[in-house]
């Protein structure tokens, strides 16, 4: 039984627990936060401290912690034989390497704690910093999930910026929609069906071909139109943008 250490009590922390839990031969030996009781969420895990110097000997420690927290925490991990672990996606495996063992574990998914996700159904993108620890870092990474791949920490970031991209930038998109929706008495779920059709649809034809709407047909009547009615700054802003690149894409001359 391989025993863990998990560092931190976020979104990922929170899923990554669920996961550990679940694996037949790894036991999630010790959580680290920062209160000085355990989240409730966690309860399950049976040892949880506050001192980072002092951790119980485990043969993993997995760092999900925020970006900026990682060469920090690292450095009051440099007498441990672990090996020790990062989950970001933008961060070079580098932090780590005045440690013995190291590597990154990052799972590209969006996490909210208490929304569960199967983490079998996760990507995780994993390196570390030799063959051993790659072994053994893949024997985790295996029992977490179906779907694992190996990638330098370049290639990872690269991975990382394409998930802003869809992710985070396609949900504020929903978020200025949903806002729009609230001021103009549209129910928002009224929009489910062509929101799911949009992404089968990119993903079946590749979304070069799949866009549709007045900027990709160059129908500037009813572009202006809606231009004009839109009395948010911010909005007025995002919209000129984005059909400025679709308009752009797509060869038409643009607002």
């Amino acid at each position: 039984m391989h025993k863990i250490t998990l560092i931190g009590t976020g979104n990922i922390a929170w899923h990554m627990a669920r996961g550990i839990t679940a694996c037949a031969d790894f036991e999630l030996a010790e959580l680290v936060g920062r209160t000085k009781e355990p989240p409730p969420e966690f309860n399950e895990i049976p040892s949880y401290t506050t001192q980072l110097e002092r951790l119980r000997a485990t043969n993993i420690i997995i760092l999900a912690v925020a970006d900026g927290a990682i060469a920090s925490v690292a450095k009051l991990l440099k007498n441990t034989e672990a090996l020790v672990l990062h989950t970001s996606g933008s961060m070079p495996m580098s932090l780590l390497d005045q440690l013995p063992s190291y590597g990154v574990l990052y799972p590209l998914q969006t996490f909210t704690k208490g929304r569960p996700v199967d983490l079998k159904k996760v990507p995780l993108c994993i390196e570390a910093n030799n063959a051993d620890n790659l072994k053994k870092l893949s024997s985790l990474a295996l029992a977490l999930s179906q779907d694992v791949q190996q990638m330098d920490s370049k290639k990872r970031a690269d991975v990382h910026f394409s998930a802003v991209l869809a992710n985070n930038f396609s949900n504020h998109l929903l978020a200025l929609t949903a806002e729009y929706c609230e001021t103009h008495d549209i129910p928002f779920e009224l929009l489910k069906s062509l929101l799911r059709e949009t992404l089968n649809k990119a993903f079946d034809i590749g979304p070069l071909q799949a866009q549709t709407g007045p900027a990709r047909r160059g129908d500037f009547n009813t572009i202006k139109k809606q231009l004009a009615a839109i009395d948010d700054d911010q909005l007025q802003q995002t919209y000129t943008l984005l059909t400025n690149s679709i308009l752009k894409t797509y060869g038409k001359e643009k607002l």
